[in-house]
């Protein structure tokens, strides 16, 4: 029950690690320092001659080309081995073929470098994860798409060559790049050279974004890594836009939500469906949902009280562990996607619960009810890099359960897949394994005429 290894896969997911390892970073120069054991989430290099320890995220960061911002691979700052661009001019500094502009290195971490007081982040400043990170990566942390290029008015959507004509948006593209192009030298490369690093590896947060084709790229890598490593507990944090209106257009999306979610139902031991806006920013969205995965983490980590991924993943999945999608996540406000899908024909308005458990933040202390398991943690300590309005209150209680809303989500996306996706090949068995996931999560009678169980 030590190391815990965060895999996060596209630049979303990127920016909810930096703020996680960010809040991690601040607690190694707070009060609650002696309450945690920072070597599960951070890698501990000790410097004997100096009696001096520094710190690096136990992280693997999968980007498109130039996603990494200013960040360079084998430094912290990019050096000029690492810019391209499509002139065949000979740099003066090497022999170097530009493909791209170079990026400079953000006000913040200019600030870091220097040692002087770090400038306020707003949207705009916190584009690129990179420009706000507070620690230093281990060169093996960084892996990226040989063909698919970062585009800055489209972050979560790498364009093909940088040509402008093709985007990352498909599932299939996205199984199909890891596969292809990724699959052995990952996990023969950074990945073993991760695990090196770990004595006693008890599990895997995985984070990725179920509405491009970096749905089919995380479920790809999901389904590999469980072959790797068949008795390694792995939580999915998987990002869903809220309000997508559908339409034909938005059938990649959707497709990739469906297809997604399928995989960690069968391949991942407990799923977090977080929900987004499209109103809000990477860096804004990040902000808010670190606020789940620190609280989560922190269980994990803490010296007093400390429990195992396996402790929380069967809080949740209580006596059947196909019900592993924690379909309410509720902190100050509901942060799960499924909390969003209506009821679906005959359920039940208030869904019922299988299980619950709270971790509380703080000094507060929850009253233990029937099926529901409860631990304390301490509280909240955001980094400045968190935006204000995320970062209080510091002592709160967070309370993930295992509902009937699963059910509603299944039935609802069977139905969109019958009437969307059924000519695709394997369209009826995705409309069966839907149905099948939804009859874990059913409780009491429901009305066969208006089931709606029967296309």
């Amino acid at each position: 029950m030590h190391e815990v290894l965060s895999l996060s896969v596209g630049h979303r997911s990127n920016h909810l690690a930096t703020q996680f390892f960010n809040c991690e970073e601040k607690k190694l120069y707070s009060q609650s320092a002696q309450e945690n054991d920072f070597s599960v989430h951070l890698y501990p290099n000790h410097d004997k001659l100096n009696k001096t320890v520094s710190y690096t995220p136990r992280a693997l960061l999968w980007e498109a080309r130039a996603g990494f911002g200013s960040l360079g691979t084998y430094q912290y700052s990019q050096g000029e081995d690492y810019f391209y661009s499509t002139n065949n001019n000979k740099s003066e500094e090497g022999n170097v073929v530009w493909t791209s502009p170079k990026i400079p290195k953000s006000d913040y971490q200019a600030a870091l470098d220097s040692g002087v007081g770090v400038p306020r982040l707003n949207s705009e400043a916190a584009r690129y994860w990179s420009a706000y990170s507070r620690l230093i990566y281990s060169p093996s942390s960084f892996n990226m798409l040989r063909d698919w290029h970062h585009d800055v008015t489209k972050p979560d959507l790498p364009d093909f060559k940088g040509l402008n004509v093709h985007k990352f948006d498909t599932y299939e593209q996205g199984v199909q790049e890891f596969e292809e192009n990724h699959l052995q030298e990952f996990f023969d490369g950074n990945f073993h050279t991760q695990l090196e690093q770990c004595d006693t590896l008890q599990g895997i947060n995985m984070i990725s974004s179920f509405d491009t084709a970096w749905g089919g790229f995380s479920s790809a890598l999901l389904i590999e890594l469980r072959n790797e490593l068949p008795k390694t507990t792995v939580f999915a944090w998987n990002y869903y836009h809220r309000d997508v209106k559908i339409n034909r257009a938005a059938i990649p999306s959707l497709e990739s939500k469906i297809r997604g979610t399928i995989v960690c139902g069968e391949e991942a031991d407990l799923v977090l469906p977080l929900a987004i806006k499209w109103s809000d920013s990477d860096w804004e969205q990040a902000g808010q949902t670190c606020r789940v995965l620190d609280t989560v983490n922190c269980v994990l980590s803490q010296r007093k009280d400390r429990q195992s991924m396996d402790y929380l993943k069967n809080s949740i999945a209580i006596g059947d562990q196909k019900r592993n999608f924690a379909s309410s996540i509720l902190e100050e406000e509901e942060h799960s996607y499924f909390a969003d899908i209506p009821v679906f024909k005959n359920g039940h308005a208030e869904p019922y619960v299988f299980s619950e458990c709270a971790i509380t933040r703080g000094e507060g202390k929850e009253t233990i009810k029937k099926n529901k398991t409860n631990m304390n943690t301490f509280e909240f300590l955001p980094s400045d890099t968190i935006p204000d309005q995320y970062r209080e209150p510091a002592q709160f209680s967070l309370k993930l359960a295992s509902t009937e809303k699963c059910r509603d989500a299944f039935l609802y996306w069977r139905d969109l897949t019958y009437k969307y996706l059924r000519s695709a090949l394997d369209g009826e068995e995705v409309i069966e394994n839907l149905a099948t996931m939804a009859a874990a999560y059913e409780h009491g009678l429901y009305d066969d005429e208006d089931s709606g169980d029967d296309l």
